[in-house]
């Protein structure tokens, strides 16, 4: 019985240092628009629209690439995502169903995050996935160092690269 109680508590103080730690990230997401993430990024499916919205996002934060490999999920292969690449002027690149080492750059990117992220985190609900993967993004995509920027993380990259421009 003590032990359930225990557990009871220690899950009660899980739930509030999540819920802070949400708050926390929100309040910095609202400070930072270049860092906003939604919700629906992270879920159990992607709907098209979502996949328009993201890309629209990043078209305008980032840059239009010259083209975007993915699978052949409905969400990528769909009417209104394939209009709005041609308008952006981005080819879409599909790859071969069964061969996903034909995009490699995402199989690593899956490896890391399924090494430092997923097999590292328990989820207690989607809430909560959706909360721990916001963070772990925020840290993947602003504070991690990555080899292919000389082991810099982006932000600092980003700042090196802007004082270069100069």
């Amino acid at each position: 019985m003590q032990d359930t109680q225990e557990l009871s508590t220690q899950i009660d103080s899980l739930s509030a240092k999540n819920f802070d730690a949400w708050v926390n990230f929100r309040q910095t997401l609202h400070q930072n628009p270049e860092t906003t993430w939604n919700e629906r990024e992270t879920s159990d499916r992607i709907a098209e629209q979502t996949v328009r919205t993201v890309l629209r996002r990043l078209f305008t934060t980032r840059a239009v690439p010259r083209f975007l490999r993915s699978d052949n999920g409905g969400e990528f292969i769909a009417r209104s995502t394939a209009l709005l690449l041609h308008e952006a002027k981005c080819t879409a690149r599909f790859i071969q169903p069964g061969k996903p080492w034909q995009n490699g750059f995402i199989e690593s990117f899956h490896s890391i995050l399924r090494r430092d992220h997923l097999e590292v985190e328990v989820f207690f609900n989607l809430l909560d996935a959706q909360l721990k993967t916001g963070i772990y993004r925020n840290y993947y995509n602003q504070v991690r160092p990555h080899s292919a920027l000389g082991y810099k993380a982006p932000t600092e990259y980003a700042t090196m690269k802007a004082g270069s421009l100069m």
